[in-house]
């Protein structure tokens, strides 16, 4: 990109939200390298993370903070262990998406709130951007990773059959960053191997609308499930 993505806009508006609630403690359900915990201790809030990766795990308990490698869809803590479980970009990697969100409901007192990736199909850049965002995501599915399409809200509604639709508050964010050629490519190189002939032919396409009509990088779903 010729200039920054927008997630890091996101992800602090994601945040402050969060915070605006005054939780004394926060779960980071998929936590990464642990941006999110680390964020939230420093302004004083006690934060925990799960991450499968063991390496980040490794990491984080190195440098001093509480991480357990663990699957999201077995929380290993009591009901109402939290005030908040948070989930920063990582929904869309949900193996199961209602019992991911039926445990981070479990163990959460307050809220679940959940950033995503999003996009609004009314923009035409942002339906070149989302064509190309599905052809890398279904040659991640076909060598057996978890990469789900973006999900609306009513796919977030779909997975929370047993909760009030009124529990649940959606926000949309999105700016419209131009997506630079050489970035384009570089994200798209580690596809290429795997990619059957049609989806080459199919990036090509994909490819020459951006040179031609240029794409935008995705905006944002912010998803805050009450626990009542």
């Amino acid at each position: 990109m010729t200039a920054p993505r927008p997630q890091r806009r996101y992800r602090l508006d994601f945040r402050r939200l969060l915070v605006a609630e005054r939780p004394r403690s926060v779960l980071d359900v998929g936590c990464g390298t642990g941006s999110l915990i680390r964020w939230l201790q420093e302004g004083g809030i006690a934060a925990e993370g799960v991450e499968a990766d063991a390496g980040f795990v490794e990491q984080l308990r190195a440098d001093g903070y509480v991480a357990h490698q663990v699957d999201g869809e077995r929380l290993p803590f009591a009901d109402d262990a939290f005030d908040i479980v948070a989930s920063e970009f990582t929904a869309h990697h949900f193996a199961h998406p209602t019992v991911h969100l039926a445990e981070a409901l479990r163990v959460a007192k307050l809220a679940v709130w959940l950033l995503d990736a999003w996009y609004d199909t009314s923009v035409e850049s942002q339906r070149r951007t989302l064509r190309w965002d599905s052809w890398c995501k279904r040659i991640d599915r076909r060598q057996g990773k978890v990469h789900n399409e973006v999900l609306s809200a009513a796919d977030f509604l779909a997975a929370l059959p047993g909760v009030a639709p009124e529990r649940v508050e959606f926000r949309h964010w999105l700016h419209l960053a131009p997506i630079d050629l050489a970035w384009f490519d570089d994200e798209t190189a580690a596809h290429l191997d795997a990619a059957a002939p049609a989806e080459r032919d199919e990036l090509v396409e994909i490819r020459r609308e951006l040179i031609e009509h240029g794409m935008t990088d995705d905006g944002a779903i912010v998803v805050r499930i009450d626990c009542g």
